[in-house]
C-alpha cells in the first residue's frame, strides 16, 4: 500500500482572487501532490475608475509538487487620474483666457501703423 503526499497551499491577495474558479481572499488547503491549481486575478477599479489596481500576476497555472505560498500584490495605475487632472487644468486655462480676452485685454502688444 502506497501513500500520496499532500502539500499545504496558501494563496492570498490584497483583493479577492479566483482559485480554481472560486473567488476568495484567502485560500488555504492541503492539496494532493500533482494537483493543478489555476489562479486568476483581475484588475480592481477604485475611486469611480480614476485609479486601477493592477495585479502582479493575472493568470497562473501550477502543478503542486511542494508546499506553496503565493501572495498576489497590486500596483496602482494613476493614468486615468492624471488624464482627468490634465483636462481640468486645460479647461481652467481656456476659461481664464476667454475671460481675459472678453474684458478687452489683448495678448501681446498692439502695433499701430
Amino acid at each position: 500500500m502506497g501513500w500520496t503526499p499532500y502539500y499545504l497551499v496558501n494563496i492570498t491577495g490584497e483583493y479577492p482572487v479566483r482559485v480554481n474558479g472560486t473567488l476568495t481572499r484567502v485560500y488555504s488547503a492541503y492539496v494532493r501532490a500533482g494537483s493543478v491549481l489555476v489562479v486568476r486575478a483581475e484588475p480592481v477599479v477604485k475611486y469611480l475608475g480614476l485609479v486601477v489596481m493592477r495585479p502582479n500576476a493575472t493568470s497562473l497555472v501550477m502543478v503542486v509538487n511542494r508546499p506553496v505560498r503565493l501572495f498576489i500584490a497590486y500596483t496602482p495605475n494613476y493614468a486615468n487620474l492624471l488624464l482627468l487632472m490634465l483636462l481640468i487644468a486645460l479647461a481652467l486655462a481656456v476659461v481664464l483666457m476667454t475671460r481675459r480676452l472678453g474684458h478687452g485685454e489683448s495678448w501681446g502688444e498692439e502695433v499701430q501703423l
